[in-house]
């Protein structure tokens, strides 16, 4: 997601985005096959011995995960809108709305991906030290407040520094969230959790671009910002109902 906006940035003005696009569907096939490769192997007897001791851990309590669930898939929902809204028309923003180059729009687009690579791992640091929520709290809000600096920023410089730091905290709650799934999902159907999991951002990346659409066609493509924070605030508050108390104790 990093290197291949930076790739299209840097090669864009030499080799036309045909050519570029057409190279970058060689790593598909890759992946695909070595996916296909990696079925076939099967579990490990300890892997298997591990599921079944904490499957018998605990199956107390599935009805309150199944609620608190719920709200982790509304919050999902929430977050994704905000981060479609925003990735669809960010760099069109930089192009239109504060007149960057394409070629370095994209380059700094794919930059600010590579930030928010290496900000997941020190996300989970965080969150282990804080809690879940809180640290999902603080970075909601603080990323909230870089939308919000957007709208206004005008300065190239100023628009750089603002990206950089939103690049860290956008990604950095990747494997937070996927530990709410964990830590809320019914023991016994946790492997149809993860499944679940997956779908609210499918959905919301058909629905988004619309919306986002809709607003940037108004006066002023930097309302999108403005839209992102709803998104955001009712994230917020819908992660505040969701109960962790004694959740990583039946998880572990």
């Amino acid at each position: 997601m990093s290197i291949g906006p930076i790739s299209i940035g840097i090669l864009l003005t030499t080799f036309g985005w045909r050519l570029i696009y057409f190279l970058w569907t060689l790593p598909i096939f890759v992946v695909a096959i070595l996916l296909i490769i990696l079925t076939y192997n099967r579990v490990s007897k300890v892997t298997r011995l591990n599921i079944e001791k904490s499957e018998e851990i605990s199956t107390s309590g599935d009805q309150k995960s199944s609620a608190f669930f719920l709200n982790v898939m509304i919050f999902i929902s929430l977050v994704s809108m905000w981060k479609m809204i925003v990735g669809t028309y960010f760099t069109t923003y930089l192009v239109l709305g504060r007149k960057i180059p394409e070629s370095l729009a994209i380059t700094l687009f794919g930059v600010m991906g590579i930030i928010g690579m290496m900000s997941s791992p020190g996300g989970g640091f965080l969150a282990d030290k804080l809690g879940e929520k809180k640290y999902l709290t603080i970075a909601y809000m603080a990323i909230a407040s870089l939308l919000l600096a957007f709208f206004f920023a005008q300065e190239f410089s100023i628009i750089i520094i603002l990206m950089m730091v939103y690049g860290f905290f956008r990604s950095s709650d990747m494997g937070v969230t996927a530990t709410l799934v964990a830590y809320t999902a019914p023991t016994r159907k946790r492997g149809a959790a993860y499944g679940i999991f997956f779908i609210p951002p499918q959905v919301i990346g058909a629905i988004a671009p619309i919306v986002a659409a809709y607003v940037a066609e108004q006066p002023g493509i930097s309302n999108i910002f403005l839209l992102s924070i709803i998104f955001f605030i009712l994230a917020i508050l819908v992660l505040q109902k969701i109960n962790l108390e004694g959740r990583r104790e039946i998880t572990l």
